[in-house]
């Protein structure tokens, strides 16, 4: 076996720069954190991760409840612990950082999840699949972050991956040294653990039709990130030797995993290899490429200080023998048939910080140019997808439901809908979809009962859930409805009575919107008892919700007015009701019901029975007030002094 062989089949195996802490290790270093009560942490989290809790739950020793607070709202810690941005996020924020060093808060995430995923006691419920069946187009982090969220909801979840493994740019991307890639394997095999069912080999548009999926599935969501490179953008730069960052990484995995052959790799040992780039893809495959046999060097136009790389990353990079030359802006690929060099141009800085060329050129020789200046959506995919994108591919999604696109029950997030950005955010996105995915399915919840439970459904629940599944979407479609809160922003109480004419009827006379008042509906809009049903509703608008102004409501034509105790007893009995029951009521009918004889005046009496209840406050305004159940028009009875004023 060659050494260029031996080095690449180690890659796994190779001693990480930041090594896993030991127990004792990982617990000195949890009682080192300050357990902030504003946790600056938290701040810089893009998942506001439960830092403190998960920390100090370490301190004690109780693991379980650490994994507890870490799943809480991360979905792949293993994952995020190794290669979240965690200097410039959570790490960057410690208070202890700012004057000496910060809490090792990434390495105890990642502790803690190897310890979950090895102890057996990672927070895992199993899907009972009784909310519906959603299908998921990728195995990246976007899409594992909503299969764990959804299987946990109780959702019949299915990933289709096109690739051989689960992961995506996670195990394609990111190289087996800096991630390996058996911790992948461990949280797909978590996933199925909890009802989801992973595919692989399976390319939508090719082997399956969105179509199909949304024939078979409830919801459809496509989270197949970003897998075209941008081109260098310079002369000739098409030429044989210039090679896509992302697809390099991805070639180099599948060596390891024996589907592609170690000769068929672009770089070589003995090439001369240049990255142009400084994020961390580049670094990425500057490093792979330094362990293939190459000479590396990344050419990046500006400074040091500017590289969108991690400071870790780059220190490791120069520590692995990877050479740097900054202020030099690639102009043109140098060759005929193959890449012989990269012609550049210096920059300069200016004192106001600007970077100017200098109009100095220079070429740095090299057989190999690896281009890592991010990647864009396959736009025949998503052309073929059939769901409405920009210009360069990337989807249209709605905040409500979120993620939602303009294809009917088809979400979409992660890379391809937010540009290529880091797996933390991406798993956010895909959690924060699979919300917007139950919320789209929870008004169908009850279309897909057994055929056997829809049967016994009554025609008229049959009628209300088909109504409301039309509402719900309707709503959706056009943004949703505004948070309103549960305080009437009026401070007011409207008491009214419960006819079927007032119905989306009152509310528009009066004036009223969702959100400003409270109803309370009762027959003949009154309130008899020094205590009921009705004064209790009051004492909670009043002592709970803040309202300050109540109106009694009435309208003319009321039924009240007709209805007595004799004709309610009356019908009781011919409903079967007991002779004794119906004489116990009796006389509560009897004052109740007999003496509503003007609308006028029974409005009256009840504004006058709340001002006297004992149970509400004397700082009460209390109105009266008519309205005609055909016309809308209304008239005050009681103007809150007890004076009679004119039509509205």
């Amino acid at each position: 076996m060659s050494d260029t062989k031996n080095r690449l089949a180690s890659f796994h195996e190779e001693v990480m720069h930041d090594a896993d802490y030991t127990l004792a290790e990982a617990v000195a270093e949890a009682k080192r954190c300050l357990n902030c009560k504003v946790p600056q942490c938290r701040k810089g989290c893009p998942i506001e991760n439960e830092i403190p809790q998960f920390i100090h739950a370490m301190t004690l020793g109780d693991f379980g409840a650490a994994a507890e607070h870490i799943y809480h709202r991360s979905d792949l810690p293993a994952i995020c612990g190794r290669i979240c941005p965690r200097e410039k996020q959570c790490e960057g924020h410690c208070i202890l950082g700012k004057k000496g060093k910060h809490v090792e808060i990434g390495k105890l995430e990642r502790f803690v999840a190897d310890m979950a995923l090895d102890g057996g006691f990672l927070p895992q419920p199993v899907s009972r699949k009784t909310e519906g069946r959603v299908a998921i187009i990728g195995c990246g982090p976007a899409g594992m972050a909503a299969a764990r969220e959804l299987a946990g909801r109780d959702y019949d979840v299915t990933i289709f991956e096109a690739a051989s493994q689960p992961g995506g740019t996670m195990t394609y991307g990111i190289p087996t040294f800096r991630l390996h890639k058996e911790l992948l394997q461990r949280e797909a095999q978590a996933l199925t653990a909890m009802g989801v069912t992973i595919e692989y080999n399976v390319k939508i548009g090719a082997d399956k039709s969105l179509d199909e999926l949304q024939r078979d599935f409830d919801a459809v969501f496509i989270a197949i990130g970003t897998m075209n490179a941008w081109n260098l953008g310079v002369d000739n730069d098409t030429i044989d030797g210039v090679v896509d960052a992302e697809q390099f990484l991805r070639d180099v995995q599948r060596v390891q995993t024996g589907e592609v052959e170690l000769a068929d790799l672009p770089v070589q040992k003995g090439d001369q290899v240049i990255v142009v780039g400084a994020g961390n893809v580049a670094i990425d495959a500057a490093r792979t490429s330094l362990r293939l046999g190459a000479d590396v060097k990344i050419v990046y136009r500006r400074a040091e200080k500017n590289m969108k790389c991690l400071p870790s990353e780059y220190e490791e990079a120069k520590a692995d023998g990877v050479q740097f030359q900054f202020y030099s802006a690639p102009k043109a690929v140098v060759g005929t048939d193959h890449v012989e060099g990269l012609k550049y141009e210096k920059q300069q800085i200016l004192e106001d910080a600007t970077m100017v060329p200098t109009g100095e050129f220079g070429v740095v020789p090299a057989n190999k140019i690896i281009a890592a200046i991010g990647n864009k959506p396959e736009l025949s995919v998503v052309k073929a997808l059939g769901v409405d994108a920009n210009d360069d591919g990337y989807i249209a999604v709605k905040d409500l439901p979120y993620g939602l696109t303009s294809k009917e029950g088809v979400f979409a997030a992660g890379d391809i809908v937010h540009k290529p950005q880091t797996v933390v955010l991406a798993m956010r996105e895909g959690r924060k979809t699979a919300e917007g995915i139950d919320q789209y399915l929870r008004p169908r919840k009850s279309w897909l009962l057994p055929k056997h439970e829809e049967a016994a459904m009554s025609e008229l629940t049959r009628q209300i859930l088909k109504a409301n599944e039309s509402f719900v979407k309707q709503s959706l479609s056009q943004g949703g409805f505004d948070e309103v809160s549960k305080y009437p922003s009026r401070n007011l109480a409207v008491l009214t009575c419960m006819d079927t004419r007032l119905l989306s009827f009152l509310e528009p006379a009066m004036g009223l919107v969702r959100g400003e008042a409270k109803l309370i509906k009762v027959a003949g809009n009154t309130a008899f008892e020094d205590f009921d049903s009705v004064i209790g509703s009051l004492m909670v608008a009043v002592y709970e919700l803040h309202v300050h102004d109540i109106i009694v409501m009435g309208h003319d034509d009321c039924g009240m007015l007709k209805t007595t105790a004799d004709s309610l007893c009356r019908h009781m009995a011919e409903e079967g009701i007991d002779e004794k029951a119906i004489a116990a009521v009796r006389p509560k009918l009897e004052q109740w019901a007999d003496p509503i004889t003007d609308i006028d005046a029974s409005v009256c009496d009840t504004v006058r029975r709340l001002r006297a209840n004992p149970y509400l406050p004397s700082s009460l305004t209390i109105y009266g007030m008519v309205i005609h159940p055909h016309t809308g028009e209304i008239r005050v009875v009681d103007d809150g002094e007890g004076q009679e004023q004119e039509v509205l």
